[in-house]
């Protein structure tokens, strides 16, 4: 059985919107921005070092 709800689910993910749809896309969209983040500022703390 296909999820009824899945273009509104697509376009969340594809227009990273925040604050709509179930809770726990959201919060794996912000877990998936939070490690995108975490990853370049240890990529640049990395590259400031002398």
């Amino acid at each position: 059985m296909r999820d009824p709800d899945w273009w509104g689910r697509e376009k969340i993910e594809r227009e990273k919107l925040t604050a709509l749809g179930p809770p726990a896309l959201t919060l794996r969209t912000e877990n998936a921005d939070l490690d995108d983040r975490l990853d370049r500022a240890n990529a640049e703390s990395r590259c400031a070092r002398p």
